[in-house]
Parts: C-alpha cells; structure tokens; sequence
C-alpha cells in the first residue's frame, strides 16, 4: 500500500503539477455534465415536438405534451445533480430552452 502525501508536503513542482492535472480533470468532467445535459435537452424537446399537435383543437394533445415536458426536465434536471455531484461538481444554474407547447 503505498502512501498518499498531502499537496502541501509535496515538492513545488509535483504540487503545480498535481494542481494543474486536478484543473484539467475538473474541466473535462464539467464538459461531460455539460454535454451530457445538451443532448438530453434534445431528447425531450423531440419529443414534446413528437407529442405536439399543430391543431389548437387537439387541446388533449397540448396538455399531454405540456406535462411529460415538465415531467421529462424534472427528471433530467434530477439526473444531472446526481451526475455532477458523482464528479464532485456543483450545477449552480441551467439553462434550458424549452419551447412553450402551448404556442401555435
């Protein structure tokens, strides 16, 4: 079993570099989230547009669309929290772009 050196007790150099690794790895899994919550963001707006009805007498159609919306970004938004804090990250704000169902 080999032992683990605090940062600090380390030399200058292997400390920098260590840090500058730990930077890199933080970046890349903060673009893997990123990704990751893009391309579900995709999924559920095809599919609310799949469940979208282009007639406002299809009102059922709207309503159904409107709430597995809602339901599909709980979930997803859920799932990314439990990613992010898998890679030790915090999601301090999202942005998603979601069309309003409603608006023909």
């Amino acid at each position: 079993m080999s032992a683990v050196l605090p940062l600090a007790t380390m030399p200058p150099l292997v400390s920098i570099h260590c840090a500058m690794y730990m930077e890199v790895l933080h970046k890349q899994q903060l673009a893997a989230v990123s990704r990751l919550l893009h391309e579900t963001q995709q999924q559920v707006q095809m599919l609310c547009d799949a469940l979208r009805v282009k007639e406002a007498s299809e009102k059922v159609y709207v309503e159904l669309a409107n709430a597995v919306q809602e339901l599909l970004v709980d979930k997803v938004l859920g799932q990314m929290d439990d990613c992010a804090e898998t890679a030790g990250l915090e999601i301090k704000e999202v942005d998603l772009v979601v069309s309003n169902v409603g608006t023909f």
